[in-house]
């Protein structure tokens, strides 16, 4: 029998053609169901989104994606491939929509998933430099590029309205700083938009420091004295931690190469001949500089400076602490004009020291003292304003003669020319003091006891007494000038600065002086005066009322002559009260002043106080002779260190020298002209602090 086609293919293929042949029905596929559930991943604004591709059972692939109701949030979107995808340009918070799925069959099956997505708004925008490489003066800026994070990319920079940029400095819309400096500066003011239909905006200032032209003629060769004052690195809550320095240097080849010092403070101990290493010296045009003393094996400490052109005076502030907690303070330098060496034959001297207390009260001790052919201290006079504990403050003279059979104290001096100074207030108490010369005549002095009730942390200067054993009223000049510092009670506890300047002027034929000083103590009072009727001893050059008993009662100051020599007097001057003022009185050159008078540039810096809230400060100051001013200055304070802050105003100066310097900043700036090429100087700024600035 003969199969037709029909049965042939049934036969071949009976197992394919199975339902065919009336074999039976298929097994249909599985229920299509979407595996991915909701909500979806978060995206944020401006970031592509991480792609999510939906995923589904059942049915028969492939399947095509689609959505059915709702929309995407804005920026993204779905393949029928069910891939999610893009960058999202808008923060919503559980966008819903509906997403379906089909499958390939003849009669697909269809799955829907009821979704939700967020869109994070982009993170807070934030400028990632805290601060930027440094320039010089008239060399090109390396291209510098700015760099932000948050927001949404790409970010636009400028320099926001009132701010500018370093001069000869520039910055373009991608972020890039460069050019030639012009002038010295600090910082940099900034701002950075990002790309959103909003965009966010950071402002920030930066640190850039741009040094003036360096020196081709930095500090003479030769070995340099130095004295510092002010506080050691501070815990929390801060506290009166005194810190004192006095050492010396050698600088050959413009390098420091050895030296050593001692250094003092209140949590001790005493260090005495700690090793000076070497050192970096980098000083610059304008007369400001950089003074880095090696101090071991990872230590150092850095100096900013202010040395004026006749190198006579140098200022210092410690500039290595850039968050406030650190150690701060303010001193001077002079280079020695003599190898040291005791001095020869019978001799006197003055000298004053001051400082703060652990509860940061300030406290002073003045002194003339004087010695025979041995060095041996045979006769003294002494004031000093001391506090309690208890916060009872004493005013207490000693006058200590010459006896057969009692000394004073005595002058020492080691083989690398440290010298140590013994003496005794009373027969019970004896003091010790390390001294570095400047010269023979001028000794830079710092306790060497560690600090107690009784022995005080403190520092200063010894003079040799010019006029000794013929001092009078008429060693005083008729016109001075005065300024002193100290530290006044708070009324929210601990203590403040409280300085002033001024003019005194002297009636030798009533011995009678007059003083009329500008005072800043949390505010400023102008035109305060106080009088002084003295009589004047001849040996010590001490200055006093006779009426002060020195018994706790004194309520006038205390002056004691360093130099009673036509032109050049100079005196330490001390007032009693719970401020413990003490400071400089100094003859005046010249009267009838104008404008004209005050003239040139000017170098110099802050006297030091040690306490928490001082401000440490170097600086330049320039006046044209016809009421133009301008400042640059360094400074370290609680907040950390500010570089080549930059003023410029009006002054006016009347017939006594006092000058009056108005600025836009509102700071109060006072100097008082001592001669052509020195001034006095009083401010507010940073809580206040007086200071000296000469030629």
């Amino acid at each position: 029998m003969r199969l037709g086609r029909f049965g042939l293919l049934c036969a071949v293929s009976i197992s394919a053609l199975f339902a065919g042949c009336g074999g039976g029905s298929s097994t249909p596929p599985a229920t299509l169901s979407i595996t991915t559930t909701s909500p979806l991943p978060a995206g944020t604004v401006g970031t592509a989104y991480t792609s999510v591709t939906l995923a589904a059972t059942g049915g028969t692939a492939p399947y095509t994606w689609l959505l059915s109701s709702g929309t995407l949030p804005a920026g993204l979107a779905l393949s029928s491939a069910g891939v999610i995808s893009g960058t999202p340009t808008t923060a919503v918070k559980a966008a819903a929509f509906t997403i379906q799925a089909k499958d390939s069959t003849t009669k697909p099956q269809t799955a829907a998933l009821s979704a939700t997505l967020t869109v994070n708004p982009p993170a807070e925008l934030a400028i990632t430099e805290a601060s930027l490489p440094s320039g010089t003066v008239g060399a090109p800026y390396t291209g510098f590029t700015f760099a932000a994070t948050g927001g949404v990319a790409p970010y636009t920079w400028s320099i926001p309205a009132g701010g500018a940029a370093p001069p000869g400095l520039s910055l373009s819309s991608g972020g890039v700083l460069s050019g030639t400096p012009t002038s010295p500066a600090g910082s940099i003011t900034v701002q950075v938009a990002d790309s959103e239909a909003t965009p966010q905006t950071v402002t920030q200032t930066l640190s850039l420091v741009i040094n003036p032209a360096q020196s081709s003629t930095p500090l003479l060769d030769g070995t340099y004295a130095f004295v510092f004052a002010g506080t050691s690195p501070q815990g929390s809550p801060a506290a009166g931690n005194a810190y004192d320095l006095n050492g010396t240097f050698t600088i050959s080849n413009g390098a420091v190469v050895s030296g050593f010092y001692d250094e003092n403070s209140n949590g001790g101990p005493v260090v005495t001949e700690k090793a000076i290493t070497g050192g970096t010296l980098t000083s610059y045009t304008d007369g400001l500089g950089t003074l880095v003393l090696n101090t071991g094996a990872a230590t150092t400490i850095t100096f900013s400076l202010a040395i004026p052109a006749s190198g006579s005076d140098i200022r210092i502030v410690e500039f290595d602490d850039a968050t406030g907690s650190g150690a701060r303070g303010s001193g001077e330098l002079k280079r020695q004009t003599a190898a040291p060496a005791l001095p020869t034959g019978p001799g006197s001297f003055a000298f004053l020291v001051s400082s703060s207390n652990t509860s940061q009260y300030q406290e002073w001790l003045v002194c003339s003292f004087q010695t025979n052919a041995s060095n041996t201290i045979v006769s003294l006079k002494a004031d000093t304003n001391a506090i309690s504990a208890s916060g009872t403050r004493t005013v207490t003279s000693f006058s200590n003669g010459v006896s057969n059979i009692l000394t004073y104290g005595s002058i020492a001096m080691d083989g690398n020319g440290r010298g140590l100074l013994t003496f005794k207030l009373n027969l019970a108490t004896t003091f010790h003091f390390s001294f570095y010369e400047v010269s023979p005549t001028e000794w830079f002095v710092n306790s060497a006891d560690p600090q107690s009730e009784l022995a005080p942390l403190a520092s200063g200067t010894v003079y040799q007494q010019v006029g000794s054993g013929s001092f009078a009223a008429t060693s005083i000049p008729t016109t001075s000038v005065v300024e002193v510092s100290g530290l006044a009670p708070a009324t929210a506890g601990g203590t403040i600065p409280d300085v002033s300047a001024g003019i005194a002027t002297n009636d030798s034929g009533t011995s009678t002086v007059s003083f009329l000083y500008d005072e800043y103590k949390g505010a400023l009072t102008t035109a305060v005066p106080a009088t002084l009727a003295y009589a004047v001893d001849p040996v010590s050059g001490r200055v006093a009322d006779p009426v002060d008993a020195g018994t706790g009662t004194d309520t006038h100051p205390v002056i004691y002559i360093i130099d009673d020599s036509a032109g050049a007097f100079k005196a330490f001057i001390a007032f009693p009260g719970n401020s413990a003022n003490s400071g400089i009185l100094e003859g005046q050159t010249g009267s009838s002043f104008t404008n004209a008078s005050f003239n040139g540039s000017y170098l110099g810096g802050s006297f030091a106080l040690s306490n928490t809230t001082a401000l440490n400060e170097v600086g330049l100051v320039k006046a044209n002779g016809s009421g133009a001013f301008t400042s640059l200055a360094n400074q370290s304070a609680p907040t950390g260190l500010a570089n080549y802050l930059s003023v410029a105003g009006a002054y006016a100066v009347d017939s006594t020298g006092r000058v009056v310097v108005t600025a836009p900043d509102g700071i109060t700036r006072i100097f008082f002209i001592v001669s052509p090429d020195k001034v006095y100087y009083l401010t507010d700024e940073g809580g206040g602090y007086v200071g000296s600035f000469e030629q």
